[in-house]
């Protein structure tokens, strides 16, 4: 990342910074310390999908049109608003960065191809985007590069983010033998009627998983629980017929997970798309096996598995946690 600019250019780097804790997110905030720590002139703003969108992009257009920088790097893609910022930006004659996170080619993006291809440099987290924009007719003229979002986390931020877990966490996780790990930014799912974290495989999985080792245990981490409820009850009444009760923690709230990947025996990524997937090179990092599905491009060292493949799942899982 720090490839993207020169040493003596002031910055402004925009978009989602936490909370919400998400993959972008999270990626934007550690991008920020990686450069004021590089000594680099680095500015925030924070622009959040989940607050008002006008508001926000309005405040951020003044405060472009206020203020001078050689880069604005941003980490989200709003085509109203966007032509504004390269109007500004020509005007001022400041580099314009967009990072694209997002594998999915959407109906906007579609509609305002000739915007991007205003862009100064667009950066894709994967070469599967790259990919995905070509088979989907998105003619990219300008500079592509393709660059891993994952940065590694702060170890002094780890006391802080412990004192967020609650007390039952770590008695369940002493409780087994083995203890999976599987989270989502929130319940998410897509057009087509999926689970877009693979909440449901992750379940799916403990049940077949616990007739071998009944002393296994799954922790479903979702950063926004308070959003789409009715499928989080759903959820809860599946575990329940299934009789998991027992074997299954829900943590909720807005917190990093990555000092958990010290503790459990297995890290879950079955997403049915992907940036991606910060967290499956944190789990690496940490020492934690991860099982990650096939849809993109995975930090070295990820198991991976076909996402259609279920038993394939399951034997991974398996020889990781029972035949080690």
């Amino acid at each position: 990342m720090l490839s993207l600019y020169n040493k003596k250019d002031s910055i402004l780097l925009a978009g989602p910074f936490p909370k919400p804790l998400g993959g972008v997110s999270v990626h934007t905030k550690r991008l920020f310390h990686l450069l004021d720590n590089q000594g680099l002139n680095v500015k925030k703003f924070k622009l959040n999908k989940r607050k008002i969108p006008g508001l926000q992009w309005s405040l951020f257009l003044v405060h472009l049109a206020f203020n001078r920088y050689d880069v604005v790097h941003l980490q989200l893609f709003e085509p109203l608003f966007y032509k504004i910022v390269l109007l500004i930006c020509k005007l001022k004659k400041t580099e314009l960065i967009l990072t694209i996170h997002n594998p999915h080619v959407s109906s906007r993006i579609k509609e305002n191809i000739a915007l991007l291809n205003q862009t100064d440099v667009i950066v894709m987290v994967g070469g599967h985007i790259v990919d995905s924009y070509n088979s989907s007719g998105v003619e990219l003229t300008t500079e592509i590069k393709v660059i891993s979002s994952y940065l590694p986390p702060n170890n002094k931020d780890e006391v802080n983010i412990l004192k967020t877990y609650p007390t039952e966490l770590n008695a369940f996780i002493k409780k087994f033998d083995k203890t999976i790990l599987v989270s989502a930014y929130k319940l998410i799912i897509t057009n087509e009627g999926v689970d877009l974290y693979g909440i449901d495989k992750s379940i799916e999985l403990l049940k077949e998983l616990i007739i071998n080792n009944n002393s296994i245990g799954l922790i479903i981490a979702i950063a926004d629980d308070g959003y789409n409820v009715e499928y989080y009850s759903i959820l809860k009444e599946r575990i329940k017929q299934d009789g998991l009760d027992e074997n299954v923690l829900f943590l909720g709230g807005q917190r990093e997970i990555w000092p958990l990947f010290k503790s459990v025996n297995l890290f879950l990524r079955p997403t049915v798309y992907d940036g991606f997937g910060i967290s499956v090179a944190e789990a690496i990092d940490m020492g934690c096996p991860a099982i990650a599905s096939n849809v993109c491009k995975r930090a070295e060292g990820a198991i991976i598995y076909d996402y259609f493949n279920q038993k394939g799942l399951y034997l991974s899982s398996k020889k990781v946690l029972l035949e080690e």
